[in-house]
């Protein structure tokens, strides 16, 4: 990931008191904020460029920090609330900077960066599991090097005799300035040899893993912590099912060995809830995908034409007739490739109302889950008669910088209709919603 420059954007408050508070320094509120919102990825040794954890490197970044501040770059959080699609609900774990705090650091750095009474501060938050039950390593590093992105799957054994469920986990890399990002899937035991096949093995790496094998249900950023279902839900893990993880890499130049490992806590408790994801999106049936005004005269197709800097595909995807009686939508995880600028998915149900799920930019390099702050029973609720809408926005021209590194990709040195497909030089349009219903027993 190339940008890593963790400070945060800001949201505009209508009607609040947004006032320089007094007495901002860096023991008073500042390195609190820092340390806390932006030093797990901006601390030595961390992925970001530069460090904010201690006093002296703040007050060196001060202007990279009100830039990334004032233009909202940062932190990888891109979900927005647009004034015709807002979310009932907001977002757990949301980094993004409150208006007091964003005053809170124009008045310091308007000071020039006071030190203030010393004091103990806070470190930055805990990003371990402390209760794994199930610790998994790659047998084999991976040597990562060059100045391009690398993509590599490990596959990993649990040695899972029994049926179990799955409560947390987290990922751990070797070499963590270099991971832009980790995904884990489970791996159905019946889909396990096939799997071990197209890695090459377990425990070893497999370069130019754009697709890995199995089930999403963790996208692991770095500074994140960890992935912690609430207590009432849990993921069915099968005896004889596999763990894969898929690294991005970001070696900027250089040569380092990685073995990016996860932990996993797994229990044998049956929970009243399961989680699962659902995929929504990528449909190009006809009924499901919108005609739109690119389309040739022989109907909708999915394409983004080349030099087309506003180009959208819209589909309807309805639910089948044997969905649970209760299905509500936990997290939301937007997913396009490289060209892609914005997302949006709504919900629409038996009586005609339409519930937003979410609205957001898009960026290739920061891609991540979002699960919604509120009570199980007060998600969005799906069934058998409601209608996921996915809308993308493309820009496929080169005034999106992503241009130039999907040319590069190619060989090519002018934009091409870009199409459907696994590759990261093909688009996606998805949106993968983490649902959770009452466990059958």
């Amino acid at each position: 990931m190339a940008r890593l420059g963790l400070l945060l954007v800001c949201l505009a408050a209508c009607g609040e008191d947004t006032a320089a508070p007094l007495g901002a320094t860096w023991f008073g509120e500042v390195g609190d904020l820092l340390r806390t919102k932006c030093a797990g990825c901006h601390r030595p040794g961390g992925i970001a460029p530069f460090s904010l954890y201690d006093l002296g490197d703040a007050q060196d970044q001060m202007a990279r920090m009100l830039e990334a501040i004032d233009t909202g770059i940062m932190p990888p959080f891109s979900l927005e609330d647009a004034p015709d699609c807002a979310p009932r609900h907001g977002w757990r774990d949301d980094p993004r900077l409150t208006p007091h705090e964003q005053a809170l650091m124009h008045s310091w750095v308007d000071l020039g960066g006071p030190a203030g009474e010393p004091r103990p501060l806070r470190d930055t938050p805990s990003t371990t599991l402390d209760d794994a039950s199930v610790m998994l390593r790659p047998d084999q590093e991976f040597t990562a090097s060059g100045d391009r992105d690398q993509f590599v799957c490990f596959l990993l054994d649990p040695h899972l005799t029994s049926d179990s469920w799955l409560t947390a986990s987290q990922v751990y890399p070797s070499a963590a300035q270099i991971v832009h990002h980790a995904n884990v899937q489970l791996v159905s035991p019946g889909a396990a040899a096939a799997a071990i096949a197209d890695i090459g093995g377990i425990g070893v790496p497999k370069l130019g893993c754009f697709t890995p094998p199995g089930v999403a249900f963790q996208s692991w950023l770095p500074g994140n912590p960890a992935l912690v279902l609430p207590p009432s839900v849990g993921i069915p893990v099968p005896a004889g099912t596999l763990v894969a993880i898929q690294v991005h890499y970001h070696p900027a130049g250089g040569t380092w060995t990685d073995a990016t490992g996860v932990d996993l806590r797994l229990t044998h408790d049956t929970p009243a809830w399961t989680y699962e994801l659902g995929v929504y999106g990528n449909d190009i049936r006809p009924g499901h995908l919108r005609p739109d005004p690119d389309d040739p005269p022989s109907g909708p197709v999915f394409m983004i034409p080349a030099n087309r800097a506003d180009h959208v595909e819209t589909m309807d995807i309805k639910h089948p007739d044997n969905l649970p009686r209760e299905l509500r939508v936990m997290s939301v995880t937007p997913h396009m490739h490289l060209l892609g600028t914005h997302e949006r998915a709504t919900l629409t149900h038996k009586d005609g109302r339409t519930e937003c799920l979410f609205d957001s930019g898009w960026d290739f390099d920061w891609q991540r889950s979002y699960p919604y702050d509120a009570a199980l029973d007060d998600l969005p609720l799906l069934d058998a008669s409601s209608v996921v809408t996915v809308s993308c926005t493309w820009n496929n021209t080169f005034e999106n910088p992503n241009l130039t590194r999907l040319l590069h990709d190619e060989n090519l040195t002018a934009p091409y209709d870009v199409r459907l497909g696994l590759n990261t030089t093909d688009e996606m349009c998805l949106a993968d919603l983490g649902v959770v219903s009452p466990t059958r027993n």
